[in-house]
């Protein structure tokens, strides 16, 4: 049996790596990793607009990750 596929928000933020320094679409690793502990298998959504009917239809769950 596949495993659910559970979209998780991402936002956009600045991000160094090595000689990098550029805006990236980052979710913290712990909610990666609590989708995975639930038996799901996570995908990252980035903040478009763009073919956003299209990313939801092949997620089975949407976790919308930060508030406070």
């Amino acid at each position: 049996m596949a495993r659910p596929v559970i979209g998780i928000t991402t936002y956009v933020t600045p991000a160094r790596w090595g000689y990098w320094d550029t805006e990236a679409a980052l979710v913290p690793a712990a909610y990666v990793a609590a989708v995975e502990r639930a038996g799901g298998r996570p995908l990252l959504v980035p903040p478009s607009d763009e073919a956003v009917a299209e990313t939801l239809d092949v997620l089975d769950g949407l976790l919308f990750s930060g508030g406070s």
